[in-house]
């Protein structure tokens, strides 16, 4: 995670449990996991925005006239095709 193992992580509990006290800590941890729980939602609303917005600026970034002629070149009508075989 961060690098710290268990003798680390247990060392900050007792150091939380002599600061805080045994009757708030569980108070603490809850209001902890919810604000981590909130940012991290956040966060993620935050990415899917940033990549609604890339894909419609890259949208935005071809000139119509371009979007056209990918449009009309792909979709050649029959009598194009007759008279290209003639």
């Amino acid at each position: 995670m961060f690098g710290l193992g268990f003798q680390e992580l247990l060392l900050i509990f007792v150091v939380a449990l002599i600061v805080i006290g045994p009757k708030k800590l569980p108070d603490l941890a809850r209001a902890i996991g919810k604000a981590v729980r909130e940012f991290k939602q956040a966060t993620d609303d935050l990415k899917q925005d940033i990549d609604l917005n890339t894909i419609i600026k890259t949208n935005h970034d071809v000139p119509a006239h371009q979007k056209n002629n990918n449009e009309s070149s792909s979709q050649e009508s029959p009598l194009q095709n007759n008279n290209a075989t003639r």
